[in-house]
C-alpha cells in the first residue's frame, strides 16, 4: 500500500486488485487490510476483480442443481455484500486482522528518579494517538519499571528490556518470568542488539527466552538484526532468517510477537534502516 501511494498519481480514479490463487475470503480479507490502513495519502479508490473472488461460493451453494439457484444468488450477494465493505475497509470479519502500528521506546541504561516521573507524566501521559490503531510501549530500567508503570494513564504500556532464563531463587542480578507477571507488565524485548553483542546471547537464548515470556502471557517484541560487516558481506537475509529459525524452533503462535528488526550499523551511525 505503501508503495502505491507513493507511486500512484492523484488522478488515477482506481486500482484493481487481483485475487488469483487465494481464496474468496483470504481475497476480501486483504481487500479489507488494506483499505483500513490509516494514514495514507490515497485519493483513488482500491477494489478488485470481482469474477473469481464471487464464483468460489456460489458454485458451492449452487452445484449444477436448478433447485440451489436461489441459495446460490443469496452466496452471491453476501459475497458481493463482504467485498463492498471491504473495499471501504469495514468489513467485520477483517477488522481483527488489520495491521496495527507500533510504536517502541527504549530507555537503555538510561534516566534517573525524577526523569523517570516526569517523562511518563508531562510527555507518554500526553500523547495523541488512536489506540484502537496504534500500540506505543516505553521499556524503562528495571530500576523504574514500577514507578513508570504506575505513572501511565493506560494508552502507553510498559516493557522490560530483558528477562532471565533462570526463574525466581538464587539467582542474583536476574529478572525472572514470574516477577514480571507479577508486577503486571505485558511486554518484554528479546534479543536486543546489546544483548547479543555486548552479552553474548545466542540466538537459541532468544528464542528460548521469547518462549517462557510468551507461556507466560507476555507478548515479545523480538529484535533482529545484522551487524554492518555481515551488511558489507552481504548476508542480511541469511543472519536475519537464522534469528528468526531459532525462534521458529522454539515458538509455534506468533500471534504475540512483534518483530522489530534493528540492525547494529543503523543505530547511533545516523543511517538508516529503510525497506528495499
Amino acid at each position: 500500500m505503501r508503495t502505491l501511494a507513493r507511486s500512484m498519481v492523484p488522478a488515477l480514479p482506481g486500482v484493481v486488485f487481483l485475487s488469483g490463487g487465494q481464496s474468496e475470503e483470504d481475497a476480501t480479507l486483504n481487500l479489507h487490510a488494506m483499505n483500513a490502513i490509516k494514514g495514507l495519502p490515497r485519493p483513488w479508490k482500491l477494489t478488485f476483480s470481482y469474477g473469481r473472488a464471487l464464483q468460489q461460493s456460489c458454485l458451492k451453494a449452487w452445484q449444477g442443481k436448478p433447485e440451489n439457484a436461489r441459495a446460490a444468488q443469496w452466496a452471491l450477494l453476501e459475497r458481493a455484500h463482504a467485498n463492498g465493505m471491504a473495499s471501504m475497509g469495514k468489513y467485520e470479519k477483517g477488522i481483527k486482522f488489520v495491521r496495527r502500528f507500533f510504536v517502541g521506546g527504549n530507555w537503555k541504561c538510561n534516566g534517573d528518579s525524577a526523569f523517570s516521573q516526569d517523562f511518563p507524566k508531562n510527555v507518554l501521559n500526553n500523547l495523541k494517538h488512536k489506540a484502537d490503531s496504534m500500540d506505543v510501549i516505553v521499556a524503562p530500567t528495571n530500576l523504574h519499571l514500577s514507578t513508570v508503570k504506575e505513572l501511565l494513564k493506560g494508552t502507553v504500556s510498559v516493557a522490560t528490556q530483558n528477562l532471565s532464563l533462570t526463574g525466581t531463587g538464587a539467582y542474583t542480578g536476574e529478572l525472572a518470568v514470574e516477577q514480571v507477571v507479577d508486577l503486571g507488565v505485558g511486554y518484554t524485548l528479546a534479543g536486543h542488539s546489546e544483548r547479543r553483542s555486548q552479552h553474548k546471547e545466542t540466538d537459541e537464548q532468544v528464542a528460548k527466552k521469547s518462549k517462557v515470556a510468551l507461556a507466560a502471557g507476555i507478548a515479545v517484541v523480538l529484535c533482529i538484526g545484522e551487524t554492518g560487516a555481515e551488511r558489507e558481506a552481504g548476508k542480511t537475509d541469511e543472519v536475519n532468517a537464522r534469528q528468526l529459525a531459532a525462534v521458529r524452533k522454539e515458538v509455534s503462535n506468533w500471534d504475540k510477537i512483534v518483530i522489530a528488526y534493528e540492525p547494529l550499523w543503523a543505530i547511533g551511525t545516523g543511517k538508516t534502516a529503510t525497506p528495499a
